[in-house]
């Protein structure tokens, strides 16, 4: 199967938009190299880390890395890439229900970088400091990982992606001393990463963290954050290992920008907003205006038929989010928006309110589609308020404040601006 660089999605799902974070290429079918039967001398053997940077689509804010090997014997220089997937094999119902089986492959470096300078992407190399026998074994195993019975596992965003699992095996390469001098903790969480890497794109970043529970909301070693290829090169950067003579050795001896695609980078951890006050200004917004609205509705038709409207339309569009989470929570394997709060502030029932918010169009339909509203909304406002009640408890330890600041208000501006349009 030819490896096909730059293929993209022929369309754009909800879900597939929002979880899908690498580059769809397929996978080359990957006939054994001179390293991987010891044909090459280790000595000529050269081993890179190779990052790039974020891109313009959601898919790839989060970058891309992959391992290179040069065999300067064999003049070959080879690109190893484990975030492939073959579209083509029941992949859209596998992602929806959260088992993504990904692939590993293999293919000349030259057509690699060329694609990713076309994409407008920084390309930077790491050269492996690694002595003779620890190439060869990182070699090898890169070969024996993109075999055909070895390419497919099951890919998580955080946790098994194609950035762990080059650090997996540079580790394996080092017999543990990666993973042992990176067990220190960060105040850095898989939340707070996430939104540094989204916070280009404000609805895009509420919208992911919506859906996402407090299995993110933990600290994290400085091993976990290498799911991200930047943080991956920063540790690599940053280690040393003892070689087999005893000496202290430095993990990278070289590195430099191949391509600088001149792009502002994500905001460091120290300078992120981890609470920004735009969903909170635009829930009180909202309210303001539904609030005006109401008042508006009750001298005018024109008034009453753009309340109705925005009745109707923005909780659907509340109830679609809130219906993608539940099923999401119940019905799939994505770990990370199982037991998620959020369902308490939007959830499938928020469509139901859609019929009588339709029916509040027309003055004819009388009072009976307000008061359902009314009592739609005052539910909808208790389920909100006993969620910030439990807000108290131990429990309820999601980092959900982004989605409550809008949320609430969102929810307490229906129920205000119902119950004030029917107030003589």
């Amino acid at each position: 199967m030819r490896l096909r660089l730059g293929q993209k999605f022929p369309f754009y799902k909800l879900i597939t938009a929002i979880l899908l974070f690498v580059t769809t290429q397929k996978p080359l079918s990957a006939q054994p190299m001179p390293w991987a039967h010891g044909r090459t001398p280790a000595g000529q053997l050269s081993v890179y880390l190779v990052t790039f940077g974020p891109g313009d689509d959601l898919t790839t804010w989060f970058g891309h890395a992959g391992l290179v090997i040069r065999d300067s014997v064999a003049h070959l220089s080879k690109i190893y890439n484990f975030g492939l997937f073959a579209f083509d094999e029941g992949f859209i119902k596998n992602f929806i229900f959260g088992r993504l089986i990904f692939w590993k492959g293999r293919s000349d470096l030259a057509p690699m970088l060329t694609y990713y300078k076309n994409e407008h992407r920084t390309i930077r190399f790491y050269r492996l400091n690694l002595e003779d026998s620890a190439k060869v074994v990182l070699a090898r195993q890169l070969e024996e990982e993109v075999r055909p019975g070895n390419r497919k596992y099951l890919y998580d965003h955080y946790r098994d992606n194609c950035a762990t699992r080059l650090r997996d095996l540079i580790d394996n390469a080092l017999h543990g001393q990666f993973k042992e001098q990176t067990r220190l903790m960060t105040p850095d969480t898989y939340r707070t990463l996430t939104m540094q890497y989204t916070d280009a794109h404000p609805l895009w970043q509420w919208l992911l963290l919506f859906l996402m529970n407090d299995t993110i909301d933990a600290p994290l070693s400085r091993w976990q954050t290498m799911f991200l290829p930047d943080y991956l090169a920063r540790y690599v950067t940053q280690a040393t290992y003892t070689d087999s003579h005893g000496v202290n050795r430095p993990l990278t001896n070289r590195h430099w920008t191949e391509y600088d695609a001149g792009r502002q980078p994500p905001p460091s951890a120290d300078k992120l907003d981890t609470h920004p006050v735009w969903p909170l200004l635009s829930g009180l917004f909202y309210m303001l205006l539904m609030y005006l609205l109401s008042g508006t509705a009750r001298r005018h038709a024109v008034g009453r038929r753009a309340l109705a409207f925005s009745l109707f339309f923005f909780p659907f569009l509340a109830g679609i989010i809130g219906s993608v989470l539940f099923f999401m929570a119940f019905f799939t394997n994505h770990t990370v928006t199982w037991h998620n709060e959020n369902l308490l502030l939007w959830h499938p029932l928020t469509l139901l309110s859609a019929l009588p918010a339709l029916a509040t169009y027309s003055p004819k339909n009388g009072t009976r589609p307000w008061k359902q509203l009314e009592l739609f909304w005052l539910v909808q406002s208790l389920l909100v308020l006993i969620l910030l009640i439990a807000k108290i408890f131990p429990p309820f330890s999601q980092d959900n404040l982004m989605a409550l600041s809008f949320g609430v208000p969102f929810v307490w501006a229906h129920y205000l601006a119902v119950k004030r349009f029917q107030t003589k």
